[in-house]
């Protein structure tokens, strides 16, 4: 997710981590460390985005729109560097939603 991060940040593309582990700021700032993470990360410990989401395991990826719309959901993990994940996220920042697969 990072390298798609930084690939793509000057188009438009952002990228916000949600860790909703009470009491977790330690391991989320060594995790931020460990990967070299450049996006931002929020804490949740009261899982307030888990319900706004309607979040039914982890990891759990949304993909929103310039309007603020939920434009796709990646339930589990996914390389984000290259393949299908990078041509959602151009798809996305065209403004294509019509096609996304």
């Amino acid at each position: 997710m990072e390298k798609s991060y930084k690939d793509y940040m000057k188009k438009g593309f952002a990228v916000i981590g949600i860790n909703t582990d009470v009491g977790a700021m330690e391991k989320v700032t060594g995790f931020i460390r460990e990967l070299n993470l450049s996006f931002p990360i929020v804490l949740d410990p009261e899982h307030v985005s888990k319900r706004a989401y309607q979040v039914r395991g982890m990891p759990m990826n949304f993909l929103i729109d310039r309007e603020g719309r939920v434009a796709r959901i990646v339930y589990g993990a996914l390389d984000w560097s290259g393949g299908p994940a990078c041509r959602v996220i151009e798809k996305l920042l065209k403004d294509d939603f019509s096609k996304i697969d």
